[in-house]
């Protein structure tokens, strides 16, 4: 679900997801290795943590993209404060 699908960060990267992954696992080659399995029990221990619903937020900043996990909530009321969703 994207909270605030017409803003123009979410636009920019809504259409390369893979890419932002490639990055990611690039980055992190030497901790995780040559590749990473996600199992059922990750999915857990990340609905466990986020129980209101894990969400990333992207933020496009001068020094690069910043990402960070978030609950339902506190992404609801990040979109609105970026103009997004309905009041």
């Amino acid at each position: 679900m994207e909270y605030n699908p017409n803003h123009p960060v979410t636009q920019a990267a809504h259409d390369h997801w893979h890419k932002i992954v490639a990055v990611l696992l690039h980055k992190f080659k030497r901790q995780i290795g040559e590749h990473i399995v996600i199992y059922a029990s990750d999915l857990e221990d990340l609905q466990r943590a986020y129980p209101a619903m894990p969400c990333v937020v992207m933020h496009d900043k001068a020094d690069g993209i910043h990402l960070r996990l978030v609950d339902g909530p506190e992404a609801e009321r990040l979109a609105k404060q970026a103009g997004g969703l309905p009041s």
